[in-house]
């Protein structure tokens, strides 16, 4: 876990850098896989610990812990993106508020982020999931994102294509938000096509 001591070199030289860290789920370790996993059909058990749910919600506690041991009050300047609409915290997030209040953190889970933490859309491809990270997070912590090998691009674009939001916060999420949260600068020349 990144709260481990001896990363911390590696998030002091991400805040100085001002680039964000993109952590993305893994298979779960063998152990993991015995206590949670086992006495299922391979299948059923491969994805449950990856795509149907584990990758989901272990990289969600990934970033909870990051949060409870006061990672992003040592280094406030953090950045943090976190795939497939955050995994589930957004939906989870106020009950996170009112139930992780921790000595470790000078503030509430909600307030990092608002400060530290961008999601993209990869791999969840309806419309609830990512309005509700876009109501809970805001438009600007949203980056819009593909998940290939795991969902089909055109499923990502549809998506892109019949978000119930304006023009502005659409193009916010396609691209915007990246080009601010990654430090990109556009070429010159006219405005891509939509």
């Amino acid at each position: 876990f990144l709260d481990d001591a001896k990363f911390e070199p590696l998030l002091d030289r991400f805040e100085r850098l001002d680039m964000p860290l993109y952590l993305h789920p893994a298979p779960p370790s063998a152990a993991l896989r015995e206590v949670l996993y086992s006495g299922l059909a391979p299948g059923v058990a491969a994805r449950l610990a990856t795509g149907a749910w584990g990758w989901h919600a272990e990289a969600g506690l990934h970033v909870l812990r990051m949060l409870a041991t006061g990672v992003f009050d040592r280094h406030p300047a953090l950045k943090l993106i976190v795939g497939h609409c955050g995994e589930m915290l957004p939906f989870m997030l106020a009950r996170i508020d009112a139930m992780l209040r921790v000595d470790s953190m000078a503030r509430a889970p909600s307030e990092y982020f608002r400060r530290n933490i961008w999601v993209t859309t990869s791999g969840l491809f309806s419309i609830p999931p990512v309005m509700c990270t876009v109501q809970v997070l805001g438009v600007d912590r949203v980056l819009f994102s593909v998940d290939y090998p795991f969902g089909a691009n055109s499923d990502g674009r549809a998506l892109l294509d019949t978000l119930p939001l304006s023009p502005d916060d659409k193009a916010k999420i396609a691209g915007g938000n990246a080009e601010r949260v990654l430090g990109l600068k556009r070429p010159p020349g006219p405005e891509p096509a939509e």
